[in-house]
C-alpha cells in the first residue's frame, strides 16, 4: 500500500524544490532515488544513465545497495532499463528473476518485482529509475507506475539543470580565455603602433 496521495505530494513538492535550488546532482539524484524507494515501499532503487558514447547504462545514484554498486555499467540492450529507454515507457516485472531481458550481472540480487522509468527530456530517453523489490514481492500498487514517473521527470530535469550549468561554466571559461587572449594580442598591436608613430623603424620594433 502507498503512502496517502497528501504524504505522495509533499514528497514530491519537497524533491522539486531541492531540484530547483540545488545544483549538486549526486546529491539530488540519491535523494530523489531514496524517496522513490520509500514512499513506494521497495527494498532498493537506483538511477541509471545512458552513456552514448561507451553504449553502457551507468548507476549514477542508489538506495539501500552496497557501495560497490555506484558506477556499475551494464551493457545497454540488457535489462529493463534498455527495454524501457526504447519504449518511453514504465515497465513493471513481476520475477526478475525469469525475465527473459534480465541483466544476468544482477542476479546476484536476487529481485522480484521490479519497477522501471525511463527519464525523458524534450523528447529524449537519457536514463532511468528503478525500483527493486525483495524475491518474494511479486508486484507493486497500480498506481506506483505514475508515482516512479513523476520521480523521473524530476530527475530528467536536475540532470538537464546540471548539464546546463556545467555548459554555462565551460563557456565562460573559454570566454574568459578567449579575452585574455585578446587582450594580449592588442597590448602587442598597440605597441607595434606607437613604434610605428615613433618612427622607431624595423629595429624599434
Amino acid at each position: 500500500m502507498l503512502p496517502s496521495e497528501r504524504d505522495q505530494v509533499s514528497r514530491l513538492l519537497a524533491t522539486a524544490r531541492q531540484v530547483a535550488e540545488s545544483l549538486d546532482l549526486p546529491t539530488v539524484l540519491t535523494s530523489i532515488v531514496e524517496d522513490a524507494t520509500t514512499l513506494l515501499g521497495a527494498d532498493s532503487g537506483d538511477i541509471l544513465l545512458w552513456d552514448r558514447s561507451a553504449n553502457v547504462l551507468r548507476v549514477v545514484a542508489m538506495a539501500n545497495f552496497e557501495p560497490d554498486m555506484l558506477g556499475f555499467e551494464l551493457p545497454f540492450g540488457e535489462g529493463v532499463s534498455t527495454q524501457a529507454i526504447q519504449a518511453q515507457r514504465t515497465i513493471q516485472v513481476d520475477a526478475y528473476g525469469t525475465y527473459e531481458h534480465r541483466a544476468l550481472d544482477l542476479d546476484r540480487y536476487d529481485f522480484g518485482a521490479v519497477l522501471c522509468a525511463p527519464l525523458i527530456f524534450r523528447g529524449e530517453a537519457i536514463g532511468t529509475i528503478n525500483v527493486h523489490a525483495r524475491a518474494d514481492q511479486r508486484s507493486f500498487p497500480a498506481d506506483a507506475a505514475d508515482l516512479l514517473g513523476a520521480f523521473a521527470a524530476h530527475a530528467a530535469i536536475a540532470i538537464d539543470h546540471a548539464r546546463r550549468f556545467e555548459n554555462e561554466v565551460r563557456l565562460g571559461r573559454d570566454l574568459a580565455t578567449s579575452n585574455r587572449d585578446l587582450s594580449r594580442s592588442l597590448a602587442v598591436q598597440q605597441q607595434l603602433a606607437e613604434q610605428v608613430l615613433q618612427d622607431a623603424g624595423p629595429a624599434g620594433i
